[in-house]
């Protein structure tokens, strides 16, 4: 997209701003964390049409609902006691994350520095979220060698050698067990370290697929990561499920991208390793996978020690919490603290055993299934010796193709 088209579309944005608002105003454009926090505060009033005689609005239904491809839509402010208004402008590509103005905001020019100075502040407060994820070290070294590491160190080498400026990063596991938590992590260090982030859900990609953009949502005009959420319906294997779009385009998007800037595709998936498509897995497409498997007796402890209230920590007997939570996954453990906190906003007494008594019956109540929905499977069934977050690099794609041998081979490395 050249200069002078950028130009020509924030002028025609502001245009169709100043006509909805009824008066003078300026744009923002927002990075992730700072849009997150302006969407807490925003509560969409109406849409408008773009243009004159007549105006143009084209709505889109997906899977996901309505969305506007095509338009403009208000939003009501609530911050620091003002109510105010603003517009978002929205277009083909506005979703994809990959132009210029996408995301691009107006709102009226005589708030323009109070709203600005209050999204900063709010960005600048929450940088103490960014909390590294319980893994073992060297699992959470490699994890980050081969995300943010590699988009700070590769480029100059990678290019010296020729090398393709992408990398493919699968995390790997049963829910529950920490893929989310270095999710967040990672896409909290790309703020702080000055590169893009994106998340590309099972909708999006449909819905960009469905109109042939789905080119844009593996793009990245700077240096980033690409985070493609739970698509198994594009990962799982031609022979069990049959050839679809989905694998068609994803595998030849994943092929067909050419980023000097350079880009990690970062995947999660839930499904059997031995059920992805072997072409997704095969190294070029995927060059590390990281497995997340039920946390062992240490990590829980860590997860309670260095992420629950210190008042929790000093209340209950920590030893006797691991020991109950044996072969639990972290959601589990979060779920405990949970009770735990509910019961005390009644009480105002930490009790772990009322806690502990309510987890078991929610648990076992129905058909064997629980409630809560993170067990792997009935107590007597669960994996007893708690593999920690396992790091396998990808060499070959026949060292995925034996799911059995694999599961053998990082087990005899973890008791080792």
């Amino acid at each position: 997209m050249s200069l002078k088209a950028v130009h020509q579309d924030l002028s025609f944005f502001l245009a169709q701003a100043e006509r909805v608002l009824g008066e003078p105003v300026r744009p923002l454009a927002f990075d992730f964390r700072m849009l997150t926090h302006l969407n807490r505060h925003a509560r969409r009033t109406q849409v408008h049409g773009v243009g004159t005689d007549p105006e143009i609005r084209t709505i889109h239904h997906g899977t996901d609902g309505w969305s506007l491809q095509y338009g403009i839509t208000e939003y009501e402010l609530r911050y620091e006691g003002h109510l105010e208004r603003a517009v978002r402008m929205s277009h083909d590509h506005s979703w994809a994350g990959s132009r210029p103005l996408d995301e691009l905001w107006a709102v009226p020019a005589r708030v323009y520095v109070s709203l600005y100075r209050f999204l900063r502040k709010a960005g600048r407060g929450h940088t103490e979220d960014n909390v590294r994820p319980v893994m073992e070290p060297e699992a959470a070294d490699r994890l980050w060698n081969n995300t943010i590491g590699f988009l700070q160190k590769g480029e100059r080498a990678l290019k010296q050698f020729g090398v393709a400026l992408k990398r493919g990063v699968l995390l790997h596991g049963t829910p529950g067990n920490g893929k989310t938590m270095a999710s967040r992590w990672l896409a909290a260090s790309c703020i702080e370290q000055g590169l893009q982030w994106r998340t590309v859900t099972a909708e999006s990609y449909e819905s960009a697929r469905s109109h042939g953009s789905a080119s844009c949502l593996f793009q990245l005009h700077e240096p980033g990561i690409v985070f493609f959420d739970d698509l198994d319906g594009a990962l799982r294997s031609r022979s069990d499920i049959g050839m679809n779009a989905d694998h068609s385009t994803f595998l030849s998007e994943l092929d067909g991208i050419e980023l000097n800037s350079g880009v990690v595709y970062l995947f999660t998936s839930n499904a059997p390793l031995d059920e992805l498509d072997p072409a997704f897995r095969r190294p070029g497409r995927i060059d590390q996978v990281i497995r997340f498997g039920l946390p062992s007796a240490s990590l829980r402890e860590r997860l309670i020690r260095e992420q629950w209230p210190g008042a929790i920590v000093q209340a209950i007997n920590v030893d006797r919490v691991i020991q109950q939570t044996d072969g639990f996954s972290f959601a589990e453990v979060d779920e405990l603290k949970k009770l735990l906190v509910l019961h005390y906003l009644d009480t105002e007494t930490w009790d772990w055993d009322r806690a502990w008594e309510e987890f078991q019956a929610r648990a076992s109540a129905g058909e064997k299934s629980r409630p809560l929905g993170f067990l792997a499977g009935p107590p007597s069934r669960r994996n007893s010796s708690h593999p920690t977050v396992e790091v396998q690099a990808c060499d070959r794609e026949d060292e995925t193709s034996e799911p059995d041998q694999a599961e053998t081979s990082s087990q005899t490395s973890e008791d080792a």
